[in-house]
């Protein structure tokens, strides 16, 4: 959520798009998400889909295309900044 907070700082937008565009955010970060860490044809997919809702919306003039836009690439983000790491297993000396 902080790092929705930064975008809605830095991205001008009309008033109104709390609680739902953090939602929208949210919600969209976990396709981005699922990109890193289940990708695939559908997932790919997936995440195409939720760009041209985001698209559409900017194009119509709502505010929450823009969370429909960062919410993947945040996802992406913090996919690949938090990567899962296979454990070292015992006696291996590393």
């Amino acid at each position: 959520m902080v790092l929705y907070g930064v975008v809605v700082f830095l991205v001008p937008m009309e008033p109104g798009g709390g609680n739902s565009g953090a939602t929208f955010t949210l919600a969209a970060s976990l396709a981005g998400l699922a990109l890193v860490s289940v990708p695939g044809l559908r997932t790919a997919l997936a995440v195409a889909l939720i760009a041209a809702d985001g698209i559409a919306l900017l194009v119509m003039g709502d505010p929450h295309g823009v969370t429909m836009l960062v919410g993947p690439a945040l996802g992406v983000l913090v996919a690949a900044v938090v990567t899962r790491r296979a454990p070292v297993p015992a006696g291996s000396g590393s």
